[in-house]
């Protein structure tokens, strides 16, 4: 890929631009990104011997660009921060969320363009202190002046409960009952349906889904006692099976599964086409190897995961075999695993 591509949307119509019907802004920059860097801001208080305790901690990894732009592109990359959905995809094919963007200008030719100064924070994860109340466990009057309290320390939420297979952005830590309409009895009428505080389902319309919902019985949410959490694309959860799903716009799905196997004649040659659902901002490598004939699986061919999933990957094969197949989902740094083996008879 020639290009950087930076998408971004909202959830709801801004500036006079009608999101509401899935308009989506889409620049390709002719731009280079340096090496990443890396940040963690932290939120706290000392205590009485000046020691910082953080209750609040981010992480961020953070990548830098320069562009020319003259004043129209100015306009509208700086109302990019305003929007609720905002990706980047290097050249590499690699797509990443944004959580902040940052961007500054000086005038050149005259006022003619602008040379921009563009910095994307992305992976961003938070570690924050339990807002449970602090338990005192003795406390004792030196003097009228001084207290010295023993206190348990704060708990920490989990980042992610299954370290093996690290999330791209923790929004919740637990497992999801199922995936349910709006309409469904556990939603409608949950108490007499046996949901627990605590307990959690994607609400799905549509095929699409918006939204993890948790049952709180404690906290009112416009007269019902469901919370809302946010979902954006690559946010992983568990169902009751411990198997994990992912959110992909907008739609929760089991990942590493094949969607479609098909074979095509071409002249005298037979193509296999296939395509699957990968982890979210990886690659898929797919291999293959004919049904009973005990050789080892060969590469069949790599992509990037948003095009294996809509162009799928096509290689020739020899007709009157049965083939096996399954891929792999991996980036540069994280293997997510593999798809169950489909087979086809060409």
């Amino acid at each position: 890929m020639d290009y950087v591509i930076l998408e971004y949307w909202n959830s709801k119509d801004l500036g006079g631009i009608l999101y509401q019907k899935g308009f989506k802004n889409k620049l390709y920059l002719d731009a280079d990104i340096g090496e990443p860097e890396y940040g963690i801001i932290e939120e706290g208080e000392e205590d009485g011997e000046n020691n910082f305790l953080p209750y609040y901690q981010r992480y961020c990894k953070i990548y830098k660009t320069v562009i020319l732009a003259n004043e129209y592109m100015l306009d509208a990359l700086y109302l990019v921060r305003l929007h609720d959905n905002i990706y980047i995809t290097f050249k590499t094919g690699e797509r990443f969320n944004i959580y902040d963007v940052q961007i500054s200008h000086t005038w050149e030719n005259d006022g003619y363009v602008a040379r921009l100064e563009i910095t994307f924070f992305v992976n961003y994860f938070t570690k924050v202190a339990s807002n449970e109340n602090i338990k005192l466990k003795d406390k004792k009057i030196i003097d009228k002046k001084t207290m010295i309290i023993e206190i348990e320390p704060a708990k920490m939420l989990p980042l992610n409960p299954n370290p093996a297979r690290p999330m791209i952005r923790p929004i919740y830590g637990g497992k999801v009952s199922q995936v349910v309409s709006p309409e469904s009895p556990f939603i409608t009428d949950p108490i007499d349906n046996g949901v627990k505080k605590g307990d959690a389902y994607i609400i799905t319309e549509d095929g699409k889904v918006d939204k993890i919902v948790i049952f709180d019985p404690s906290k009112s949410n416009n007269g019902t006692f469901w919370v809302d959490t946010r979902t954006a694309d690559g946010d992983k959860v568990e169902d009751l099976e411990g198997r994990e799903l992912q959110f992909y716009n907008g739609a929760a799905e089991y990942y590493n599964e094949i969607t479609s196997l098909t074979s095509e004649v071409v002249g005298l040659a037979t193509n296999i086409t296939i395509k699957g659902t990968g982890a979210f901002g990886s690659y898929t490598t797919v291999y293959y190897r004919i049904k009973g004939s005990g050789l080892d699986y060969a590469a069949f061919g790599t992509a990037q995961e948003a095009s294996f999933r809509t162009r799928g990957i096509t290689a020739e094969v020899v007709a009157g075999n049965t083939y096996e197949f399954y891929f792999n989902s991996f980036t540069h740094t994280d293997d997510f695993g593999n798809s169950d083996v489909s087979e086809i008879i060409v």
